[in-house]
């Protein structure tokens, strides 16, 4: 199976190194003309200064604030690291790490970049992926801590999990299965209800729909671990059988249901990352069918008459007239569930203005107890979550940043809808920008409209520009 690649995201670059033509009329050995303008000395200094970046040469140490004013000089705008596109940064950290040697460099350096970069896991996962010794980029990767490792993104979380050693992938497992065990050991008698209810169709209230959320980040966990163990290479056949054992043991211990669950995870996982895992798509499922009982392409397909949508209508284009209702009744259940998980006060939320969102004052509180981080990656991740969207607490480092991202992109549609209503600030782009345009469509479909006229102009002319094909 093919090694794993990391999808980069694709906005384009602003701008590139322009080679300067040479000039044809002028003789190698003529004397130099005389300026009409001489050459003044703040001149070189400001062109001096201006190709700093650009030649100097790029180390450990210096990365983050070389490419930093790199990106800056080429794009006219002074940011921070945090703001340097994905594209930009992999590009320059593979120019980094393409002359260091495997175990002279990369292996002795590896903390010190986990530490650097521990914000950009992607970065990190570039990192093991370029080793050509496997053997040293899997201890690389069975270094990494596991509580650092869950606050990856996927794409970087399964690159690193495809390194490493069959001892510290059944550690994982059980490090999931443990923390699984104790949740559903507390809240077995609510988790049977909302299982119940998902299975009749029937819509969650409360503390439900934590319980369905917290559920949803565990199967993707385990998801990751399972796409992540398919595609490392260091493991032998007697490794894949031990790992998948064990597997097997961790779902029959749970309801058919949670299981169900899961498979669906991995449906969403294989269509949403297809191309940037890199795997062979028959090939895979004849694996994970194998392990499955053929559950796998059952929800495949389930998925993919889902996800069939027209951009105009919100209903199942060229589908039979039975698929259609389908999405038209998905589509009234969405419209309910917006009712549902909107707060009472906020049912009519005032629309302003784009001159408007500039006086709206964003309510603050005094961050005590738990770090956002770690709220974030906790059982009731929601309200902290819910808290850090609509400006309640701050959000203080990249960290945080991304891992409200992760969290917000695990909602359903009609929680997203409404975080994206109640956001502030600037998480309020970067979620519009992290939001896929089939759940735009949806919600649109659904009657939705963003806080403002503005912001649902800003977002349809997004979907334009977009072009997905979102069947």
């Amino acid at each position: 199976m093919p090694g794993l690649g990391i999808n980069a995201d694709t906005e384009p670059r602003n701008a590139g190194n322009i080679e300067l033509p040479k000039s044809q009329n002028v003789q190698e050995n003529a004397p130099a003309a005389i300026p009409i303008v001489p050459e003044t000395k703040s001149d070189k200094t400001k062109e001096s200064k201006d190709n700093k970046s650009l030649t100097t040469e790029l180390t450990i140490e210096n990365f983050k604030e070389s490419v930093t004013q790199e990106y800056s000089d080429l794009n006219g705008v002074k940011c921070t690291f945090d703001k340097v596109k994905q594209t930009f940064l992999l590009e320059k950290f593979k120019i980094l790490i393409s002359t260091m040697s495997d175990d002279t460099e990369k292996a002795k350096n590896f903390p010190r970049i986990l530490q650097e970069f521990q914000s950009k896991p992607f970065l990190v996962a570039e990192y093991i992926k370029s080793f050509k010794d496997k053997d040293l980029a899997m201890q690389c990767a069975d270094s990494i801590d596991f509580k650092i490792l869950k606050s990856f993104d996927d794409l970087s979380h399964i690159e690193i999990v495809s390194h490493m050693s069959k001892e510290n992938v059944l550690k994982y497992l059980k490090e999931f299965n443990d923390g699984f065990s104790q949740y559903y050991s507390e809240k077995h008698e609510i988790i049977e209800v909302v299982l119940d209810k998902i299975s009749r169709g029937e819509k969650l209230v409360g503390e439900e729909i934590e319980v369905k959320e917290a559920l949803q980040q565990f199967q993707e966990l385990r998801a990751v671990i399972e796409f992540g163990t398919e595609l490392n290479e260091n493991l032998s056949e007697e490794d894949n059988n031990d790992i998948k054992n064990k597997m097997e043991q961790i779902s029959a211990q749970y309801p058919p249901a949670l299981n169900d669950m899961y498979i669906q995870s991995l449906a969403e996982f294989a269509t949403k990352y297809q191309d940037a895992l890199g795997f062979d798509k028959e090939e895979l499922t004849k694996i994970l069918d194998k392990a499955t009982d053929n559950k796998f392409s059952e929800a495949m397909q389930k998925l993919s008459e889902q996800s069939s949508v027209d951009a105009e209508t919100g209903m199942l284009k060229n589908k039979p007239q039975e698929v259609a209702a389908a999405s038209k009744e998905r589509i009234e259940a969405l419209k309910q569930e917006i009712v549902l998980n909107t707060p009472e006060k906020e049912t009519s939320l005032p629309v302003v203005e784009h001159n408007d969102l500039q006086q709206v004052e964003i309510p603050q509180e005094t961050v005590t107890g738990i770090p956002l981080l770690e709220a974030l990656q906790g059982i009731n991740s929601i309200k902290a979550l819910t808290d850090a969207i609509t400006g309640k607490i701050k959000i203080q480092s990249d960290s945080e940043e991304q891992e409200v991202i992760k969290n917000y992109k695990r909602q359903n549609d009609a929680m997203k809808g409404q975080l994206l209503k109640r956001s502030k600030g600037a998480i309020s782009d970067e979620l519009i920008a992290e939001t896929d345009t089939k759940t735009f469509i949806d919600l649109f479909a659904a009657g939705w409209k963003g806080k403002s006229v503005f912001e649902t102009k800003k977002i349809e002319n997004l979907i334009i520009e977009r072009d997905d094909d979102v069947a």
